[in-house]
């Protein structure tokens, strides 16, 4: 009798505490139905077209879909909802698009330029107040210094003897580890190079000799990378209790951790550390960390992946590939050991045609995202209220058919100047547009043409991948599955 009394109690706190659960659950839905139907913020969302929602979760619970899956789940929303549509993820809404004429009504202002929501999934790694993540009022003062570092000529002679050596030591590395029979993904190679780049441009520190610190460095960024994406599909990873429980805390490169105070801060870190100290009260020696794995990750993750696409993509085309040398050639001559000089940079008019339509088919950034500072009226009774985080999908836009012609062929003649007549600006964006857009653009296409220059003159490649076959998934840059994208070399006559 006891013991059946024991389980009626038991039964009766299960019981209630599922009551109250519901009851709390409904008064969640009642809540968010308020918000969305009688909101100022809600009434306007309403507006703009969104998919099919489910009760309190609305429509979020999609993009808790694996990564590779989030093209098809996007173009399917860009197909059901149009060019530009809302995402209701419980009590937040997003905005996606990808018409050039929404866009150019945000990226251009600076009242636009904070960052999106999303980006709070890599302030683990970037910190709040470094280059990508800061807000509007840090990001102007610290513009201040990176910008006229990264654009000044006086810097570019350093910047060219790095590429050039660096270029040369890959294309060696790139032979010797070359897999003749089937190729093989060679993105570990092209981050070790770029790593190195940073760090003997950006910080006076040469590391082409440490192996060891260039691979803690590239292992440090792939990790953060997958943590980030984690970050994203997983939304209970960001309570804080849970975040820490699972290790995903602050992290800072390995070798620069163990001990900051010993750190000589050099080249860029040195003038933010000034900038800091002329600017803040106080200086927090972190945000210098987060600058740093920023510098590292913006350096490494985005030129490695953008040259790994583009001698992917000369591989499949082998007829491109043999205007570049062509080009190469009749600048430098047949079979020369040469350095590329900034003259020579501006005379490489090929290869600009080749890297602007390789960052088109397979956008190194696949996303970006602005919060907007004010209410933006996008037309046709639509507008997007102040506060509203804004997605846009680069990748939709460099494959519309409504504004590229075949976009799916690899073509580096639409970029010849009259077959860019009548297109909107706004309708290709490699690195975003704007006062926000990426600062290290004419760095990063100097380094590009230099390290293809370098490969180029002496290694033929090629791939037997189909670009169909292809496997991608968004991430803080394109990522790729399965195979990755494999080549294979052969050494010039």
């Amino acid at each position: 009798m006891d013991k059946f009394k024991e389980l009626l109690t038991k039964s009766n706190y299960l019981t209630s505490f599922f009551t109250c659960s519901i009851l709390f659950l409904i008064f969640l839905i009642l809540i968010q139905t308020l918000i969305s139907r009688f909101s100022r913020n809600g009434k306007l969302l309403r507006k703009i077209p969104t998919p099919p929602t489910f009760p309190l979760l609305g429509n979020g619970p999609i993009f808790l879909a694996p990564l590779k899956y989030w093209p098809r789940i996007i173009s399917w929303m860009c197909t059901w909802c149009g060019p530009t549509f809302c995402v209701d993820a419980v009590f937040k809404s997003f905005i996606f698009t990808k018409e050039p004429e929404v866009i150019k009504k945000i990226l251009p202002f600076t009242r636009h330029s904070d960052k999106a929501f999303v980006y709070k999934m890599g302030h683990f790694y970037l910190g709040e107040n470094a280059i990508v993540t800061a807000p509007v009022s840090i990001w102007k003062a610290d513009r201040k210094v990176v910008n006229p570092g990264l654009n000044t000529i006086s810097n570019f002679p350093k910047f060219l003897e790095s590429f050039n050596e660096n270029g040369k030591r890959l294309a060696d590395r790139l032979f010797s580890n070359n897999d003749t029979r089937k190729g093989r993904d060679i993105y570990v190679d092209l981050f070790q190079t770029t790593t190195e780049i940073v760090f003997e441009t950006m910080f006076d520190y040469p590391i082409h000799d440490k192996p060891d610190i260039a691979h803690d460095i590239a292992k440090a960024a792939i990790n953060c990378s997958d943590v980030a994406k984690s970050k994203l599909i997983r939304p209970w990873i960001n309570i804080p209790p849970t975040a820490y429980l699972l290790g995903y805390t602050k992290i800072h490169c390995k070798m620069l951790a163990d001990d900051k105070r010993s750190v000589k801060f050099t080249s860029y870190l040195h003038l933010l550390y000034e900038q800091r100290l002329a600017t803040c009260d106080k200086l927090d020696v972190d945000e210098l960390f987060y600058q740093f794995n920023t510098i590292i990750m913006g350096g490494t993750e985005v030129p490695s992946t953008v040259l790994r696409i583009v001698l992917y993509l000369i591989a499949l085309y082998p007829e491109v590939q043999l205007k570049l040398r062509e080009e190469i050639e009749a600048i430098f001559g047949i079979g020369a050991d040469f350095d590329v000089k900034l003259e020579d940079v501006g005379r490489l008019k090929y290869m600009d045609l080749v890297l602007k339509e390789s960052m088109r088919l397979l956008p190194a950034t696949p996303l970006h995202g602005r919060c907007v500072g004010e209410d933006v009226d996008i037309g046709q009774g639509r507008i997007i209220p102040k506060g509203t985080s804004v997605h846009f999908l680069a990748w939709d836009i460099h494959n519309d058919p409504e504004i590229w012609e075949n976009p799916k062929i690899f073509n580096p003649d639409r970029f010849l100047p009259e077959n860019l007549i009548g297109r909107d600006p706004y309708a290709y964006l490699p690195f975003s547009h704007g006062p926000r857009s990426c600062p290290a653009q004419k760095f990063g296409n100097m380094e590009l043409k230099v390290l293809l220059c370098q490969i180029l003159a002496k290694l033929e490649v090629s791939t037997d991948l189909k670009l169909e076959d292809v496997r991608y998934t968004y991430g803080i840059v394109l990522h790729f599955d399965g195979v990755g994208l494999p080549v294979r070399f052969r050494k010039l006559d």
